[in-house]
């Protein structure tokens, strides 16, 4: 696990651009032909680019359906900024603010150079030249602040759901757990759409796991409608329908949320990510989620025993 931690969170951390995805896409689909895990990719068009679902395993046979979004999120160089896993409105209005936070920056960094340095009159042509690159620098890191800064740390979230998720899928006998790595899915839904429409293609209704920000803090808590089970160390969150409106609940009603965090103000609070600070390993705490996920398959009917609960290589030794 801590080797598929380092490769998922260091060589491949950032999945931001199509570049880093595709990177990322084909070193997937190496991993999984070279275990004879079975592989699909599920590409849409959406805007100006394509969205990219990753499906490993067989989502026919599973007891339960992982799914997990890969992409990751601009940088949000403001302090304060917090994710709410189950509460879309939230995220938005904070998504908004910072937003717009980042354009006043870029309109006043422009604004103050143009108005104190570059309307200064010059005393040679080679001032006149600095001063104009130094009006591009401007606009340039204008740019990015209104396009967004790729985060290169993303450990919480959410490449440690990524490797429980793949972990699951070694170390557990062939039909236990399939795995659905969404794409535009870290502030979207646009990946959870795709993934409902080719279910709904091929007449599938799984259960669905959602792993989100599981490493974040020290809890882990479990959303989901309905009676949840009774796991060691998780705290349970039964919602209503009207709290479940504009999550991944309201599309799967019948799937569940597994989150790390903390609860604040009655509802799960995810500190720490889309900057600097998301770059903790917990292995011990990923090692907990994956005998989580052992037991929620076992009460779908899978056969995961203890006797089954390792790796080939750890099995080997």
């Amino acid at each position: 696990m801590k080797d598929l931690m380092a490769a998922v969170s260091g060589l491949f951390g950032k999945r931001y651009s199509a570049r880093q995805k595709e990177r990322f896409a084909r070193y997937m689909e190496n991993r999984a032909r070279e275990r004879g895990i079975k592989w699909a990719e599920d590409t849409q068009r959406l805007g100006f680019g394509v969205c990219r679902n990753l499906y490993l395993g067989d989502l026919k046979r599973a007891k339960l359906l992982l799914a997990i979004p890969y992409d990751t999120a601009a940088r949000i160089w403001w302090p304060g900024i917090r994710y709410y896993p189950v509460h879309k409105g939230k995220n938005i209005l904070q998504d908004t603010l910072a937003k717009g936070l980042d354009i006043l920056l870029a309109v006043a960094l422009i604004a103050a150079y143009y108005l104190l340095i570059f309307r200064t009159p010059s005393a040679s042509a080679a001032e006149e030249t600095w001063k104009l690159a130094g009006l591009l620098l401007c606009v340039l890191a204008a740019g990015k602040f209104l396009f967004g800064w790729v985060n290169g740390n993303n450990y919480a979230r959410n490449s440690a759901s990524i490797v429980i998720a793949l972990t699951c899928l070694d170390r557990f006998p062939a039909g236990q757990v399939a795995v659905a790595l969404l794409d535009h899915s870290c502030c979207g839904f646009q990946g959870y759409q795709q993934l409902y429409r080719r279910l709904e293609r091929k007449g599938l209704r799984k259960n669905l796991l959602v792993l989100d920000c599981v490493t974040s803090g020290e809890e882990l808590h479990l959303h989901g409608l309905g009676e949840l089970p009774e796991l060691t160390g998780v705290q349970n969150h039964q919602l209503t329908v009207p709290e479940c409106k504009g999550s991944v609940l309201e599309l799967f009603p019948g799937g569940q949320i597994l989150t790390g965090g903390q609860e604040a103000g009655g509802e799960t609070v995810i500190l720490d990510t889309r900057c600097g600070r998301d770059r903790q390993i917990r292995l011990d705490k990923m090692e907990r989620t994956v005998e989580i996920i052992r037991q929620l398959v076992q009460l779908r009917g899978g056969a995961v025993e203890k006797s089954d609960f390792g790796s080939k290589e750890e099995k080997s030794k």
